[in-house]
C-alpha cells in the first residue's frame, strides 16, 4: 500500500510512505534532497496523534521572494537608474512585497497531519491528509495501525 502527497513550499517535494509487510518505507524527494527511511512495526507504538498544524515553508518562500526583490531593487538602482521609469519599478516592488505578505499569511492556514510515535515516545513520521487523498491516506492509517498492533502483540 501506498501513500504519496507534494508539498510545493518546501522545493517541490514530495513525500510517499510505502506500507510493506514489516515496515513503512518513507521517502522524501525535493530539488535539492532525496531522503529514505524505513521504519519497522515492532519499534513503533500505538500511540498515533492527529491534528493540525500551518506550513512554516510559506514564511521562507515569502522572505526569499522579498530579499530578492529587495536586492532586485537596490541593484537596478545602482546599474541604471534611469533604466525604468521609477513609477513602475516602484509597483513592480511594492507588488512583491505585497505578495510576500500573502505568501508569509498562508503559512496559518493549517493542514491535518498524522503523526506516528515510536516506543520511546518520538515522533517517528508524520503523514498530510489532503481532501483530495482522505480515503486513501486513511486506508494507509488502518493498514499501519493494524500491522503495528499485530507486530506488538503478545505471540
Amino acid at each position: 500500500m501506498e501513500y504519496i502527497y507534494q508539498n510545493l513550499p518546501d522545493w517541490f517535494a514530495r513525500s510517499s510512505f510505502q506500507a510493506l509487510d514489516d515496515r513503512v518505507v518513507f521517502r522524501y524527494k525535493t530539488l535539492v534532497s532525496d531522503v529514505q527511511v524505513e521504519t519497522f512495526y515492532k519499534d513503533l507504538s500505538n500511540k498515533i496523534v492527529r491534528g493540525k498544524q500551518g506550513n512554516s515553508n510559506w514564511s521562507s518562500v515569502a522572505t526569499t521572494l522579498l530579499l530578492l526583490t529587495v536586492v532586485g531593487y537596490l541593484v537596478a538602482e545602482m546599474i541604471c537608474p534611469n533604466w525604468l521609469n521609477f513609477q513602475v519599478f516602484t509597483k513592480i516592488t511594492l507588488s512583491a512585497t505585497l505578495l510576500a505578505g500573502i505568501l508569509f499569511c498562508i503559512r496559518f492556514i493549517k493542514e491535518e497531519f498524522v503523526w506516528f510515535y515510536d516506543k520511546a515516545n518520538s515522533i517517528e513520521f508524520s503523514i498530510k491528509i489532503t481532501s483530495k487523498k482522505r480515503e486513501q491516506a486513511e486506508q494507509f492509517i488502518k493498514f499501519v495501525q493494524d500491522k503495528i498492533q499485530e507486530a506488538n502483540s503478545p505471540s
